[in-house]
Formats: structure tokens, C-alpha cells, sequence
């Protein structure tokens, strides 16, 4: 009977630390069911699911420039809005988690089942400075304001853009900034300066733009001076 109740003991605590662990990466406070419904966004093709995982991808994307480009402090919190389904391989967590090593990373993906992966992949690279969080529905953003957000592959095709990044400024900490990477080319792809126009209205200004191979990289601050007000 001992042995019976110490094996009982033992799977209640590995149920109950499981249960911790998706709570933990859960856990966050909530910017609005609205907010998150519009971060979700279309699935895109093969190649190019294929194309993040790619090793070759650092020729394109170049990721050395992205974060010098940011100018990131060791102990900055950052968050990274990888939206689009299929970009759970982790490849700006991992690389972010470095550069603000004292600092955090909060890596927003579409749906639980990317935020699984995801923390697999996070648990086996053992990143303790990086927390999953999934945009859906009635779920949880961002646990706490950032010093940087950075949209990749996202932007052009989100709905209600301008809404959306008015609305997610009041996670910016004081002299924040939200970082848009997004393709040149596609079927979505939007100009740089339709972003520009739409990122002003929904309270930003440019402040530099960096030209990449395949993308357009543009970086804003706030001009709205705290929490959003509704538009």
C-alpha cells in the first residue's frame, strides 16, 4: 500500500507540474479578445513554411543586422509577433534570447499547437529567458509592457491593422518601439510607405529604415505618450 500511494504521490506531482509549466506559458495579461483575433493570420504556402526552417535562411533574412538595427540593451524585455502559421521553428526567440540575456522575450505565436512546438523547442534549447504565448481568441498577449515589438512576416496580413498597433502600443514601455519586417514582394505585400501611412495613424512615426533582401524592415516609436485611447 505505501509503495502504491508513493507512485500516486510521484504522477500527482508530475501532473501538477505539467499543469504548471502550460499555465506558466500561458500566463499573461490580457490586451483584449479583439486585439488578439486580429493577430491571427492566413496559413501560407509550403515554401514557405519550408523557407523559415531553411539554414540558409540567415543570407536573407539577416538576422545580424535586424537585432543591431534595434539597438538592444542586454536587459531589455522584447516580444516577437511571429503570426504566421508555421513559423514555430523559434528562430528569432532563440536569437533574441541571446542578445538580451538579462533581459526577456515573449515570442507570440498563432495558435496552441505552434505555441507547443515551440516551447518543445525552447525547453530543448533551454532558453529560461524566453515565455510562448498564443494570439487566439479570448487568449493572453503579453504578460508585461515591452521595450521593443517586432512583427515579422505579419504585418500585411493582419486585418484592421491600424487598430490593431494603436491598440498594442499601451505594451510599449516609455521610448518603445515597434520594429515591421514583411515581404517585398507577394500577393499581400504592402509598400513601405502604405506601413509608414498606416503605422501614423495608429499613432507611431518612423524613426529608420533598413533595407533587407527580401523585406522591408521599419522601425517606429510611439508618439502617443502611454496607454491607447480608443479611436
Amino acid at each position: 500500500m505505501a509503495m502504491m500511494l508513493q507512485v500516486s504521490s510521484t504522477r500527482l506531482a508530475r501532473v501538477a507540474g505539467a499543469a504548471l509549466l502550460l499555465a506558466g506559458l500561458a500566463a499573461a495579461t490580457p490586451l483584449g479578445q479583439q486585439v488578439n483575433r486580429q493577430l491571427a493570420t492566413p496559413r501560407p504556402s509550403r515554401a514557405a513554411v519550408r523557407s523559415f526552417a531553411d539554414p540558409a535562411r540567415d543570407r536573407w533574412q539577416r538576422p545580424g543586422v535586424v537585432l543591431d538595427s534595434l539597438g538592444l540593451r542586454v536587459s531589455d524585455r522584447v516580444a516577437v509577433l511571429q503570426t504566421t502559421p508555421g513559423d514555430d521553428t523559434g528562430y528569432w526567440a532563440a536569437r533574441l534570447a541571446r542578445r538580451v540575456y538579462q533581459g526577456f522575450v515573449y515570442s507570440v505565436t498563432p495558435g496552441e499547437n505552434e505555441a507547443r512546438r515551440l516551447a518543445g523547442r525552447v525547453r530543448q534549447a533551454r532558453l529560461r529567458n524566453v515565455r510562448v504565448t498564443s494570439a487566439l481568441p479570448g487568449g493572453n498577449l503579453l504578460p508585461e509592457p515591452v521595450d521593443v515589438l517586432l512583427c515579422v512576416n505579419s504585418y500585411s496580413q493582419m486585418p484592421n491593422r491600424v487598430e490593431t498597433f494603436h491598440n498594442l502600443g499601451s505594451s510599449l514601455l516609455p521610448g518603445g518601439h515597434v520594429a515591421v519586417i514583411d515581404w517585398k514582394r507577394g500577393a499581400s505585400a504592402l509598400s513601405a510607405p502604405q506601413v509608414e501611412q498606416e503605422m501614423n495613424q495608429a499613432g507611431y512615426r518612423l524613426v529608420r529604415s533598413v533595407s533587407l533582401p527580401r523585406q522591408s524592415f521599419l522601425i517606429f516609436k510611439t508618439t502617443l505618450g502611454g496607454a491607447a485611447t480608443p479611436l
